[in-house]
């Protein structure tokens, strides 16, 4: 069993190895495991481990409430926090975390056995009522609530026994209750109900650091929870800084200001990797960054011209530009590594001429003016941007270029503002792959496109009960084949996470969808 998320993450590890205890993960391909190409430094070798570390992250997190985070900044470092019933090992299989065993006593009803003497941030014991109310909780937020829709009812057993008991054969609900990211943390019931609404700066969990401070837009400190009931971490204190521009945020590292620093750009990968000081962390992201297009506004409520935008633009060169030749050409909505990708799917060729058809069969012979909705934070998206800016220019289509700061831009989506946009999709299965398609599913939760596809939507509930992976497996490539045709977005490109270091750092383990684990690094010096 491994801490935090890794568990379940495509991963590499460095210096101590020794890894227990347990958290949110993401589930990685074992073939991607196997054949990935990792780079990674040298781990350092002798001295003291030191009792501070310091990483620098390009956002700040938007809250501390493990159930009603929408940003990725925020979810990436709830692990360290917070804890889910079980995880995912690195075989996609489950494995025990708060909880010690569970079974199926029926089609409908999912009973757990929770591990006795853990103790919540605050010294109180974790029971099974802070369990169902935690997940009621996250089920009763817009955010959580269609991940949920098949959950019936939470019986407490006893202190350390609890039942979940569903409407209808779920094959999602294992896989809901082994994240943080889906609404999975367990937190204590009297903390959260006494604090109320400041429980979106007063983190409580049963992670392996406690909360310290959270200096909005600066920086976040957390220190080893000591009645942690798994392996405990290492550094005595570990510090998020933002540091939000890329430059500034790798001089920090270059000067020794940081000890790690996260989402280093494509562009910058060769300056990381000469340094003698430094070391270069690669893994292969099971994400897609893709194009979003509001399918309830003109003209993208059109599947032709939808069609033609495919066609319009040159993926690979997006792909090359977006990542400096550090990713490859997206096929299909869901990112390599996911159950059931489907490598076979062809899509659209680059093809200006049958876009221009298209769109005259659409109405628009010569075109029209549209606005695509960026992360100014985020370079490889807003390079995306420039070349599909470009590429539509040769058809007659006038693209302005809109790059806000993540909060804005996420609420700006969520109101529908947008005609178009660009996102990195990092889902760890695919019932959360696929719930942005999901008509039922708010653009809070994920569909921004306001998609509403009936046949999608059957064939998704199909997919939600079918506990035959066979049978569920040619379910999937069916959805694949139907969101490609209809596109309410057009899949862009896959890419590496990449992470510097001090050579000096040890026990970095790295995550396929971003959520790198530092509960076991250290500087030595």
């Amino acid at each position: 069993m491994k801490a935090n998320r890794v568990g379940k993450v495509l991963c590499l590890v460095l210096g101590l190895l020794m890894i227990a205890g347990c958290g949110s993960s993401a589930p990685a391909s074992s073939a991607a495991v196997s054949s990935a190409a990792v780079t990674d430094g040298q781990a350092a070798q002798g001295g003291t481990p030191q009792d501070q570390l310091t990483i620098g992250v390009q956002l700040d997190v938007d809250t501390l409430d493990p159930h009603n985070s929408t940003l990725t900044a925020s979810i990436r470092l709830q692990p360290l926090l917070f804890e889910t019933l079980i995880v995912k090992d690195e075989n996609q299989q489950i494995v025990p975390c708060l909880a010690t065993e569970w079974e199926w006593i029926s089609d409908t009803e999912l009973q757990f056995k929770l591990r006795q003497g853990v103790k919540f941030h605050d010294g109180t014991e974790m029971k099974a009522s802070d369990v169902k109310f935690s997940i009621d909780r996250a089920a009763a937020t817009a955010r959580h609530s269609a991940r949920y829709d098949d959950l019936q009812e939470i019986i407490v057993n006893d202190d350390y026994t609890v039942t979940f008991v569903t409407k209808k054969p779920s094959a999602k609900l294992l896989d809901m209750l082994s994240e943080v990211l889906f609404g999975g943390a367990i937190i204590p019931e009297a903390h959260a109900n006494a604090v109320g609404d400041s429980i979106a700066t007063e983190a409580v969990g049963t992670g392996p650091y406690r909360l310290v401070e959270w200096a909005a837009g600066e920086q976040l400190v957390v220190e080893k929870n000591p009645d942690y009931w798994g392996e405990p971490g290492v550094a005595q204190t570990i510090t998020y800084r933002v540091i939000s521009e890329d430059t500034s945020r790798i001089i920090a590292l270059e000067t020794g200001e940081i000890d790690i620093a996260e989402t280093i750009p494509s562009t910058d990968i060769a300056r990381i990797s000469d340094n003698a000081n430094l070391s270069l962390y690669q893994i292969p992201g099971m994400v897609v960054t893709y194009w979003g297009f509001n399918t309830q506004k003109a003209p993208f409520n059109d599947l032709k011209v939808r069609q033609a935008m495919n066609y319009a633009i040159d993926r690979d060169s997006v792909a090359i530009a977006a990542t400096n030749n550090d990713g490859q050409a997206a096929k299909t909505v869901l990112g390599m590594g996911m159950e059931a990708y489907y490598d076979g799917m062809e899509g659209f060729e680059y093809n200006p001429e049958k876009a221009k058809a298209l769109l005259a069969e659409a109405g628009y012979p010569n075109g029209f003016a549209t606005n695509i909705y960026v992360k100014s934070t985020d370079s490889n998206t807003m390079l995306a941007s420039q070349v599909i800016q470009a590429n539509l220019k040769e058809i007659g289509v006038d693209l302005t270029i809109n790059s806000l700061e993540s909060t804005a831009l996420m609420a700006s989506l969520a109101e529908g503002e947008h005609d178009t946009y660009i996102l990195t999709a990092s889902n760890p299965d695919v019932y959360n792959g696929l719930i942005f398609f999901y008509s039922q599913t708010g653009a809070r939760t994920g569909n921004r496109m306001f998609y509403n596809n009936p046949e999608f939507d059957t064939l998704y509930e199909q997919v939600l009960t079918e506990l035959d992976a066979t049978k569920r497996a040619e379910l999937l490539k069916q959805i694949q084949e139907l969101l490609v045709e209809d596109c309410p977005w057009c899949p862009l490109y896959g890419q590496n996470f990449n992470v510097g270091a001090q050579k000096s750092v040890s026990g970095i383990v790295l995550d396929p969808l971003g959520f790198h684990d530092y509960s076991r690094a250290y500087v030595t010096k």
